[in-house]
């Protein structure tokens, strides 16, 4: 969920007189190997076999939407994340009846995956934020992580994906595919300091959007 879209729902719930409801810990979906069925599209998506599956977690993300996300990760000796996948489902409560996804109306671009379709942003960030919004998605990813007992590296390049699956928006599927970004970093704040040219956030962004839907693959249940 967006940060827009978590504060306006936020808000929508705060003036609203009813309760959030509570949501189940059991996650609705089950992993078998390194992959996922998700039963009302029809499909079944997985991720590298050589991917180590965290495990899931399940809650009322910000107090509007239940929330269900899995992680798995490929980390160096040291337990270094290289990469990460980063699988969430999503759907707001009844107690915010107004409240919708608009990765439609936000999102630059959109890739198709096994049929469907996601709306794509490249992101760059820290691995390990000095501050993490309490109960947000970014804290229970980063908790599973820790865990697990793997480390965050300092800067990553990611790739989120969101396919709406409903007409009325109120549930997401949001896919994220992130890679331990230190060395590129590190190289571009040297050639900043140094007053050099170098490789610009913007140079990035295609290059990681053409190959973010490879990270995951999506196919037909049926088959």
């Amino acid at each position: 969920m967006s940060k827009i879209m978590m504060l306006a729902a936020m808000a929508a719930a705060a003036a609203s007189p009813a309760s959030a409801q509570e949501v189940q810990s059991t996650p609705a979906h089950s992993v078998e190997g390194n992959a996922i069925d998700i039963g009302d599209l029809g499909v079944t998506l997985s991720v590298p076999e050589d991917a180590v599956y965290l495990g899931a977690k399940r809650w009322a993300l910000h107090g509007v939407a239940d929330a269900e996300l899995h992680a798995w990760v490929q980390a160096d000796e040291g337990g270094l994340v290289e990469q990460f996948w980063w699988v969430q489902f999503e759907e707001y409560l009844p107690h915010v009846p107004d409240a919708h996804y608009q990765y439609d109306e936000t999102e630059p671009t959109s890739v198709e995956l096994g049929g469907l379709t996601f709306w794509t942003r490249p992101m760059f960030g820290e691995g390990n934020p000095r501050q993490l919004r309490e109960g947000s998605d970014s804290e229970a990813f980063r908790g599973l992580v820790a865990e697990a007992g793997y480390r965050m590296p300092m800067w990553l390049a990611m790739v989120r994906m969101v396919h709406l699956p409903t007409e009325d928006r109120r549930k997401e599927l949001m896919l994220i595919h992130g890679a331990n970004l230190d060395g590129v970093g590190m190289t571009m704040a040297e050639a900043y300091q140094a007053e050099k040219p170098g490789v610009t956030w913007e140079e990035l962004y295609g290059p990681m959007v053409e190959r973010a839907p490879t990270a995951f693959t999506v196919e037909s249940a049926e088959d």
